[in-house]
């Protein structure tokens, strides 16, 4: 798989104040020798080589605008519905647009081109968020699922996971991770699953990695209204839709309980949590683009802070301390000299 995507990737290493740092790796994937016919036919199965390329991609959508749409602001008639308990963006779509737009022009300077990775539980709305963050930044956009799918022709991932079981999957996942780490100006949306081998992480921490956090009851909803069938870890054959709902709940509680410790791993964590009319379905995508950026931008601003911080000090009573190259050695003086 690795020989298959090899060529269709080429943006530069990531590189940012950010944390982002070079893939060591880089050089090993793009000057690895070609596999053999031989080879190849050793190999379970290979994924297909991806449509877009990243650099191409890039360049298409530096040429269009900002095409991030938020929902009307309300009207006058709705101004007394307003409730100084909940975030002004979370009310105000005009203001909404306006701060997204500011974190636009603050992250393009900040980022530098690193590449940000999205993880969280299924119904976390990581390829919907990422495609907007994507868009917005003018990065490219990736679902490792989507990948996966496109190098099985006619085959989902609930097919995959049928077909070849989840080990298979997990490994071509982590394949996807693996070719996508040396390279910037990418939006990445993982498989909820991806957080439990340490080897995606390596991977991902070229980049910044966002949680998008909900809670199991919020997740369980969403789920059962995409459609169960989508959904191979929580759905055997034989499941009602009157069943899905607690199914998925029990369900994806376990599975939160067991992922807690890897996704606290992320660098920033964005809250789904929505409040009023929004409190059974979540926040809005557009909501959740903004927390997303504001989180990126207060953590880049906070690893700035602590890098100058360790730049500046001092060293107290300089001129009383002699240096190792001056100081006397304890254990000599300690000893009487030698009789001659």
């Amino acid at each position: 798989m690795a020989s298959s995507m090899r060529h269709n990737l080429a943006s530069r290493p990531c590189s940012s104040t950010a944390g982002c740092s070079s893939s060591s790796s880089s050089s090993r994937i793009l000057t690895a020798p070609r596999r053999t016919p031989a080879a190849a036919g050793r190999q379970q199965r290979q994924l297909q080589p991806l449509s877009t390329q990243p650099q191409q991609h890039q360049q298409q959508l530096r040429r269009q605008q900002l095409l991030v749409v938020f929902a009307a602001a309300p009207d006058s008639a709705d101004a007394d519905a307003f409730d100084p308990s909940i975030p002004a963006v979370d009310q105000d779509f005009d203001l909404l647009g306006a701060e997204v737009k500011k974190l636009q022009e603050a992250l393009s300077d900040q980022l530098k081109g690193c590449s940000i990775y999205l993880i969280g539980m299924m119904g976390t709305g990581k390829s919907t968020t990422g495609k907007m963050l994507a868009n917005t930044l003018k990065y490219a956009f990736f679902d490792t699922d989507n990948v996966i799918e496109m190098a099985h022709p006619g085959e989902s991932v609930s097919d995959i996971f049928k077909k070849y079981g989840e080990e298979y999957f997990r490994n071509c996942e982590s394949q996807v991770l693996k070719e996508l780490a040396p390279y910037k100006n990418l939006v990445v949306a993982t498989g909820g699953g991806a957080v439990s081998r340490p080897k995606n992480w390596s991977y991902m921490h070229n980049g910044i990695v966002a949680w998008l956090q909900g809670q199991p009851d919020l997740l369980a909803r969403r789920v059962v209204a995409e459609g169960i069938e989508k959904r191979p870890l929580l759905f055997g054959d034989g499941v009602s839709e009157d069943e899905a709902y607690s199914i998925s709940l029990q369900k994806l509680q376990q599975l939160l309980a067991d992922r807690t410790k890897f996704y606290e791993n992320a660098d920033v964590t964005v809250d789904l949590r929505g409040y009023a009319k929004d409190e059974q379905s979540g926040a809005p995508a557009a909501v959740v683009l903004h927390r997303l950026m504001q989180a990126v931008h207060e953590k880049i601003n906070q690893t700035e802070a602590e890098r100058e911080s360790r730049r500046q000090f001092t060293i107290d009573r300089a001129g009383e301390v002699p240096s190792l190259k001056v100081q006397s050695s304890p254990n000599a003086a300690a000893q009487p000299a030698a009789e001659e």
